[in-house]
């Protein structure tokens, strides 16, 4: 039996936080490991817990997104990110950059963070 995937979850809304643990939660296989209000936590988060999937919000308090998700990529290669969004028009413009091109950009809380767990459960197995 695989290990459970490993997420931590970003986002500055206590309730969206709720929602999405209570829907990966109810997975069976995936375990929270952490959670953040901020990018700076999310950042700091991510390099303590070491998880196999970041759950991030694209709007909220921080460095710039671009930023958190290219120091993320250099110091934990093999961390998949999950980019949550529920404005469609202003992210977009915000999606051009290489490095959150890489990630996987789920547009509208309300699909949730379903569609991406197929990507998630084939992730490389951790060493």
């Amino acid at each position: 039996m695989r290990p459970p995937i490993r997420v931590l979850l970003a986002d500055d809304h206590p309730a969206v936080r709720a929602g999405i643990r209570a829907a990966l939660m109810a997975e069976g296989d995936i375990e929270v490991a952490g959670e953040a209000s901020t990018r700076d936590e999310a950042r700091r988060g991510c390099l303590a817990l070491r998880p196999d999937v970041l759950v991030l919000d694209l709007n909220m308090p921080g460095p710039p997104l671009l930023e958190v998700v290219a120091d993320l990529r250099a110091r934990l290669p093999a961390l998949q990110i999950v980019v949550l969004t529920a404005h469609d028009g202003a992210a977009q413009a915000r999606t051009d950059a290489s490095e959150v091109r890489r990630c996987t950009l789920l547009w509208g809380i309300a699909d949730g963070v379903k569609p991406a767990l197929p990507m998630v459960r084939r992730r490389p197995s951790r060493s």
